[in-house]
């Protein structure tokens, strides 16, 4: 998958995803899941095309949280937001297990 089409699909999914309303539990979660099944897909990209990728989904979806008037979205965005940049000063990080965000 091109580097465009893969922040587009996970730009999309993750606001879905804070729009849903679920509990911040289970929101996270899947937060999680999505941002770690991201990297799996984008580690057939140059690194440092992954980091522009992680950079400019991180910025898109903190200015999402920013301009949300709703807690829970801006909590979801912003915990994505968190992961994406643990991901870029971790190296190699595929979103282990030991990661929390």
């Amino acid at each position: 998958m091109q580097s465009r089409e893969l922040y587009q699909r996970y730009h999309r999914l993750i606001l879905k995803l804070a729009q849903e309303g679920q509990f911040r539990s289970r929101s996270l979660k899947r937060s999680r899941e999505l941002l770690r099944q991201f990297e799996l897909e984008a580690a057939d990209i140059a690194p440092n095309s992954v980091r522009l990728l992680r950079e400019q989904l991180s910025e898109q979806l903190e200015h999402a949280a920013l301009c949300s008037a709703h807690p829970d979205r801006r909590y979801v965005l912003l915990a994505a937001v968190k992961r994406l940049e643990l991901a870029g000063s971790t190296p190699h990080s595929r979103f282990g297990e030991d990661h929390r965000g």
